[in-house]
């Protein structure tokens, strides 16, 4: 799930920031990291049918750590 994420964010901070200096390159971007993130999504959804409720319990940070930030940036906002 981590590397889905990690290239997830590459991809959203290349857009909102297209002029940010980039220390680290990305080899053959944007090819490389979709296909990263398309490896991932497999395996998660293959880890998903195989084992569904370790599946779903490995789920639940990640969308924890989801519903944490939105409630972070309404109260920013506010």
């Amino acid at each position: 799930m981590q590397p889905f994420l990690i290239c997830s964010s590459v991809i959203v901070l290349r857009k909102k920031y297209p002029d940010m200096a980039r220390p680290c390159k990305v080899w053959l971007y944007p090819v490389s990291v979709w296909l990263i993130i398309l490896i991932m999504a497999g395996l998660c959804l293959n880890t998903l049918i195989e084992d569904p409720r370790t599946s779903l319990i490995g789920l639940i940070v990640p969308l924890a750590g989801l519903g944490i930030c939105r409630i972070q940036r309404r109260r920013r906002a506010a």
